[in-house]
């Protein structure tokens, strides 16, 4: 038997404008290249709260990937379902996450939220939390009995 023991220390932590105003609604997200700083120009996971439904993604680029939400293209299916939450939604929540460090087996992982096995690792660590936690998860189908 093979036993792995994965720790993950992170926090979240809110996506603010260049003024380190909180701020997302479907009105400024078009705009959100020239809203948010240069900072969010990185490699992100981050979850997206509409109430008890939670969205949970990772991208290469956050700046890029909220854009896309604010313009989805013709065949792009999730950007198209978070725009109408957007739209539909009068609050929501927006967090990116934090990482400071994971350990598998006790040693110290050199690869951060640049490498996209680390990104999707936390994504869906994320999405079995928030299951587990009784949100509905919007950006995956989830059968009865997973």
């Amino acid at each position: 038997m093979v036993k792995v023991k994965i720790e993950i220390a992170y926090k979240w932590e809110k996506v603010v404008d260049d003024n380190r105003n909180f701020m997302f609604n479907i009105k400024n997200i078009k705009g959100i290249k020239k809203i948010i700083g240069k900072e969010y120009d990185t490699p992100a996971v981050y979850k997206w709260v509409f109430g008890k439904k939670v969205y949970v993604g990772e991208t290469n680029n956050l700046r890029n990937r909220l854009y896309q939400y604010g313009e989805p293209g013709k065949s792009q299916k999730t950007n198209k379902k978070i725009n109408k939450f957007l739209k539909e939604s009068i609050d929501n929540n927006f967090e990116i996450i934090k990482l400071n460090d994971i350990k598998l087996n006790g040693k110290l992982l050199r690869y951060k939220l640049k490498s996209s096995f680390v990104r999707k690792l936390l994504e869906n660590y994320l999405i079995l939390e928030a299951i587990q936690n009784g949100d509905e998860i919007i950006n995956r189908k989830s059968r009865k009995k997973d």
